[in-house]
């Protein structure tokens, strides 16, 4: 469904890039997609366009072209001690090696120990080698330095642009459900809400700095943050676990809490701090966009400050089908007759993280588009629905059993919520890559020659 309802806001930023080359500088790939769909029998037209919809009307490709991104990274860490490294580093990236390709390689990594961490501890309860804890602890390390890399690699060669911005946040959303696996798989959680908890805690910060973003039109860290210090602290977290003889036995040590009193395992005093982290990080962007909004959302200041003129209303409305979504999922997992969460643990959390991963993909569309982000436009919440009314029925049913089977109810959802997912992010960025005329992988030749010279490529 393309975009609508275009905004007044013309974004612009001290820390904007260039967009990316013109229309002279067209992409093979952009064209010959075009060619090769235009080429087409009408029966494969039509069914490309089911599968793989237009997302972006010609408004929406003018607004992409239009858009600089604002924000600004304030971590000390990342200040003082990453972004002076990774200088140093990128001047060894080949100038041939795209920045979306570096983007890729840091999900790659965390992909990797995912899988190794998977087959060692399938029901996330099995203890795992040292050597994978490790592993696990250097990977994440080395994606903080992939996602650094790939924002410095693309202002060296003048490739900025939203598509960069889109497959950075993308691949960020897909992070965020991989590390809930092996964090989970470390204390030995399971299945259950445990888990549940540790993921929507941590997508939920996601997910409303998103749509900070969005009604903001910036993007600011602070001092201290996720992406930066919070980062390190898992791989540290690791690092540790994998020099310990049983780290099973220490983690789930008991300890009082200050304060707060009552026994808990070291290992949900983790549990605790991410919550207290989660509720203030997201009560500090509600208010943040609260207080935005009745200052400068209504009235003529709306345009010189360079944001969307919404209510109150409308930013709450948005909101709202990821919360109640929260809420379902956790009712399902906790009141499931058949205890499905038990039975398919990782299917569990890959469905819940695909439509977490989709939401904030649409609200980043609508971002750089500078289109209207409607609550009818989230299809995220329909197979929530679905299965938790299947959930309720079985509960009042005589026998207590649903009407569909839940193991397999959960597999159709999946695929569905997959294929929808796969289906966007193709279309998305298919359209974006062609409204600015650009590459997602390759480097064009006189780009790296202009780099190798000395010169970057400044394009208007």
């Amino acid at each position: 469904m393309p975009l609508a309802s275009r905004a007044t806001r013309k974004p612009s930023g001290v820390d904007a890039e260039p967009q990316g080359p013109s229309n002279a500088d067209r992409s093979w790939s952009s064209i010959s997609s075009r060619r090769a769909a235009t080429q087409m029998k009408p029966s494969m037209r039509f069914l490309y366009s089911i599968l793989l919809p237009r997302y972006l009307s010609s408004e929406d490709a003018k607004e992409v072209r239009a858009f600089k991104f604002v924000g600004e990274d304030r971590s000390l860490l990342y200040n003082y001690v990453l972004s002076p490294l990774c200088e140093v580093i990128i001047q060894w990236v080949p100038e041939w090696v795209h920045p979306n390709v570096l983007t890729l390689c840091g999900l790659l990594c965390n992909v990797i120990s995912h899988l190794i961490v998977f087959w060692y501890c399938p029901s996330l309860t099995e203890p795992c080698p040292a050597w994978v804890w490790a592993l696990t602890g250097i990977m994440v390390i080395a994606y903080s330095f992939f996602d650094n890399l790939d924002g410095k690699q693309a202002r060296r060669l003048g490739l900025s642009s939203p598509l960069g911005l889109l497959i950075d946040h993308g691949c960020d959303s897909i992070n965020v459900v991989v590390s809930i696996f092996s964090t989970a798989a470390l204390f030995q959680y399971g299945a259950g809400l445990r888990t549940l908890a540790m993921l929507f805690m941590t997508s939920t910060q996601f997910f409303f700095a998103t749509w900070d973003e969005y009604y903001r039109g910036e993007f600011i860290l602070p001092y201290i943050n996720g992406p930066n210090e919070g980062i390190f602290v898992v791989a540290t977290v690791y690092l540790l676990s994998s020099l310990m003889s049983d780290y099973s036995s220490f983690w789930h040590v008991k300890e009082t809490l200050p304060f707060i009193g009552g026994s808990f395992q070291r290992c949900d005093i983790t549990l605790v701090l991410m919550l207290f982290s989660a509720i203030l990080i997201t009560l500090n962007h509600v208010y943040g966009v609260y207080s935005h909004l009745t200052k400068f959302g209504f009235g003529s200041q709306q345009k010189r400050m360079n944001t969307r003129t919404h209510d109150l209303h409308h930013a709450f409305s948005t909101a709202a089908p990821y919360c109640v979504g929260v809420v379902l999922a956790c009712l399902w997992v906790t009141f499931s007759p058949e205890g499905v969460a038990a039975q398919h643990p990782r299917l569990t959390i890959w469905f819940i993280g695909i439509l977490f991963s989709y939401t904030v993909a649409m609200i980043q569309v609508a971002h750089v588009c500078d289109g209207d982000l409607a609550p009818s436009h989230w299809p995220c919440i329909v197979p929530v629905m679905i299965i938790a009314c299947n959930c309720v029925l079985g509960l009042l049913s005589p026998d207590n059993r649903p009407p569909i089977h839940e193991p397999f109810l959960l597999v159709f959802v999946s695929t569905f919520a997959l294929l929808s997912w796969l289906s966007m992010v193709i279309s998305v960025l298919r359209d974006i890559s062609e409204a600015l005329s650009v590459s997602m992988w390759t480097v064009p030749l006189k780009v790296q020659a202009s780099c190798r010279s000395g010169k970057k490529l400044t394009v208007e």
